[in-house]
């Protein structure tokens, strides 16, 4: 791999991260703003919202 392509892999990595970020405070603002916090989580589309932001989290923390 040259040095265009390490550069491009290390900018995508670091999009990811910030977006994982910004969904991942989205979520966490929508849920302590729910009033029924159980159902909230239990919604199909945020069941899917935490299952797409679970595996950047968890890649980010590894990283570290």
């Amino acid at each position: 791999m040259d040095e265009k392509d390490a550069t491009l892999m290390r900018r995508l990595e670091q999009i990811e991260l910030w977006l994982t970020f910004f969904f991942l405070i989205d979520y966490i603002m929508y849920l302590y703003a729910s009033d029924q916090r159980t159902k909230h989580v239990m919604a199909p589309l945020n069941v899917i919202d935490f299952v797409t932001i679970l595996p950047g989290t968890v890649a980010a923390s590894l990283d570290a």
